[in-house]
């Protein structure tokens, strides 16, 4: 099973990595830190704090047999956020709150003083999952970036690399390689540090982003060399003299043909997933009818415009286009996802897990629309068809 591009996760979030790690996989997270640190929790904890707390800083929570009052506020740096006090039980733990706040305090910072992206063998919380690759940005100070693997709930030796590529209130895109022995990390186009395997990788299947850090795609890309699976038709670019070169699967060629096995029916779903140029003009996905020049859809995203248009050629000529939306969907350097279902009467567009529009059939012989293209300013990682 493959695993789809996730969108505008909930933070923090921990998911599942179909099929676990491959070598020469790469995951590709964008999103962007917010300006300053936005809340900080103050935890009043009834009964013990799980080794999650005490050891490498976290932003785990703790178990969900704690009782627990929080308030929000601006992080008070007189507190170390590491030390934990501890209440003994009590029937009245409001009035112990007001009495003894400054001496029973837990406090869990919850800013945007450090985030973490984990690579974990498994999702456990108690015995806590090995991380195979903790990378934790940290912002106090000048900044630095520690990297670190668990192990059977002891951390080890931290790697720290002093130099911080992120910047608050900016985007960023960082890309997780798996090499065959060690991963290799770039941020924002540019390589920045490796890390050394200490636990195999064929362990890890779970994904866990945590901290002050808003996700916008997580991508999963695969570089393996392979036929397409969606289409009996292979990877092809058309070059100037018409022949064709197989590509890897990590980035597939545009421009991009497949043939839809059996043609379209109602039922029928097709994905494409790709992130968009630097400086778009425009991208394309067209369905057609491969023993004619009929087009049955036709998409094209037009970037200075923002329009993204719908129409049909028929018979040597397009018919009227479609203009209408609530909203552009697509911006430069930002990862996509496009799923188009056939449905009896109308194709239903959804663009990044919303659904976008609907268009009304023009061309009604479905089984024949057996061929998709895609052209223009993208980098086209994924399609399937089902």
């Amino acid at each position: 099973m493959s695993n789809p591009t996730i969108f505008n996760p909930v933070i923090p979030y921990t998911g599942a990595i179909f099929g676990g790690l491959q070598r020469g996989q790469m995951i590709a997270v964008q999103g962007i830190l917010p300006k300053e640190s936005e809340r900080y929790s103050v935890l009043l904890v009834m009964g013990s704090v799980g080794s999650s707390m005490t050891d490498e800083p976290s932003l785990r929570s703790t178990s969900s047999s704690a009782h627990l009052a929080g308030v929000s506020g601006k992080w008070d740096q007189s507190f170390d956020s590491r030390s934990l006090v501890f209440l003994s039980d009590a029937p009245f733990p409001g009035l112990l709150l007001l009495l003894n706040v400054l001496e029973k305090l837990c406090l869990h910072s919850g800013g945007s003083s450090k985030f973490q992206v984990d690579l974990q063998c498994g999702s456990s919380e108690k015995p806590r999952a090995d991380i195979a690759f903790h990378f934790n940005p940290r912002f106090r100070r000048s900044g630095c970036v520690v990297c670190n693997t668990l192990a059977q709930e002891r951390w080890g030796r931290e790697e720290i690399t002093n130099a911080m590529p992120f910047k608050k209130g900016e985007p960023f895109e960082v890309i997780f390689c798996i090499m065959v022995d060690k991963f290799k990390v770039a941020v924002n186009g540019k390589h920045f540090l490796d890390y050394q395997h200490r636990i195999s990788v064929d362990r890890v299947d779970t994904l866990g982003i945590f901290g002050g850090v808003q996700i916008q795609t997580i991508c999963f890309l695969s570089s393996s060399e392979q036929e397409n699976p969606y289409s009996n038709l292979p990877i092809k670019k058309i070059d100037a003299i018409g022949t064709h070169t197989k590509q890897s699967k990590t980035q597939l060629a545009t421009p991009y043909m497949g043939k839809i096995k059996d043609g379209l029916s109602p039922g029928r779903i097709i994905t494409v997933q790709g992130r968009v140029n630097k400086n778009p003009d425009r991208f394309s996905i067209n369905l057609r009818v491969s023993d004619s020049t009929d087009v049955p859809l036709h998409l094209s995203s037009r970037f200075k415009e923002r329009v993204f248009i719908r129409n049909t050629f028929l018979y040597q000529s397009w018919g009227e286009e479609e203009k209408k939306i609530e909203y552009f969907p697509f911006n430069a350097e930002a990862y996509f996802e496009v799923v188009i279902y056939c449905d009896s009467d109308c194709f239903k567009i959804a663009v990044n897990g919303e659904h976008l529009l609907e268009y009304k059939h023009r061309f009604t012989d479905l089984s024949k629309i057996d061929m998709l293209e895609m052209d223009g300013n993208i980098q086209l990682l994924h399609v399937q068809t089902w």
